[in-house]
């Protein structure tokens, strides 16, 4: 999923492992990290018109299933 992270966000998948996203960086990303950052308020969803990205406003993040529940 496109995204442009509008703060600085880590996503933290386990407790050993971590990845840092910088604010103004617009790339693809799981979806799991896309939901997460977007609840958090750290990105918004893109989607591409015309070769630029702009933000989805019609979209709500969407829920993620997690193994084991």
């Amino acid at each position: 999923m496109w995204v442009r992270f509008e703060k600085d966000y880590r996503f933290k998948p386990t407790s050993q492992t971590s990845q840092h996203y910088v604010a103004g960086t617009e790339m693809n990303v799981p979806e799991a990290v896309a939901v997460a950052a977007m609840k958090a308020g750290a990105a918004v969803a893109l989607k591409r018109v015309n070769g630029k990205s702009v933000p989805k406003t019609d979209e709500k993040p969407a829920e993620v299933a997690t193994s084991g529940s």
